[in-house]
């Protein structure tokens, strides 16, 4: 339904803002714990590029998933026209030919383009909801939306084959883990959460950019102080403390300001 120009805009201000105080409050952390990192190592954090370097500058350690997630918005955006014709199923089968490319060129390129295919492999993953979605809101008949399951299956596969070998052998729990997510995901969509679901699903963003750095910090605080056993859950807390106060000063404001600058 939206504009290139809207698309780009509304998403820069939903992922950018809070992604920079998640970054500065490495930096404090850092700073506390006497860590010295040169200024463009949280600049490459900022931009996320620092996935693709040789070797990866990582500031953020979860902002992985936010490269493939960010990674698929550029893919979306540039099949959009076809997204908006009368069979939006072929933007999405352009879209599948993209990650089953650079899987199979992941080696050819160099070491910073495999960091690339490393994280474009997933995409397969989210194709396939989109698949879904089209097959629920647009109509799309049963075998194109099945047809489409079927090949980002396939590339999936394929990419953990030649990119992701550590998740193959069966004593690795990532395929069992995949298909716990994908039934979930098939018995959920659509329904109504509850109430406190939905408010974790409101402050989900910020909870995810700070669990990590914020939430180990205060686990070896509380460890420290003698709170055993009890640290985790009062990382928990306060993570979830402090994910609705970035969700309400700074993810909410940046969003509205992204719908009036993209209207």
């Amino acid at each position: 339904r939206e504009s290139l120009r809207v698309f780009t805009v509304r998403r820069v201000f939903r992922i950018l803002p809070p992604l920079a105080v998640a970054i500065a409050v490495v930096w404090v952390l850092d700073l506390q714990a006497g860590t010295h990192r040169p200024w463009s190592d949280y600049l490459y954090g900022l931009s996320l590029m620092g996935y693709f370097t040789v070797p990866q500058i990582v500031v953020l350690g979860v902002a992985w998933t936010l490269v493939i997630e960010i990674i698929f918005y550029i893919l979306m955006a540039a099949v959009s026209p076809l997204l908006k014709l009368s069979h939006p199923a072929v933007g999405v089968a352009v879209a599948t030919a993209v990650p089953l490319t650079v899987i199979l060129c992941a080696r050819s390129f160099g070491g910073s383009f495999f960091l690339f295919a490393a994280s474009v492999a997933y995409l397969p993953v989210l194709l396939i909801g989109s698949a879904l979605y089209l097959h629920k809101t647009a109509n799309a008949s049963a075998l194109s939306v099945s047809v489409l399951i079927l090949a980002n299956c396939a590339s999936f596969m394929l990419g953990l084959r030649s990119i992701h070998t550590a998740f193959l052998p069966l004593n690795n729990s990532y395929l069992l883990s995949l298909a716990y997510a994908g039934a979930i995901f098939m018995v959920c969509v659509g329904l109504s959460a509850p109430r406190a679901l939905r408010w974790v699903g409101d402050v989900s963003y910020s909870l995810y950019l700070l669990h990590g750095t914020l939430g180990f910090f205060v686990v070896q605080v509380a460890l420290s102080l003698g709170m055993g056993l009890a640290s985790p859950w009062v990382a928990t807390v306060l993570c979830l403390g402090a994910s609705y106060a970035m969700y309400r000063a700074v993810e909410r404001p940046a969003i509205a300001l992204g719908k009036r600058l993209a209207a």
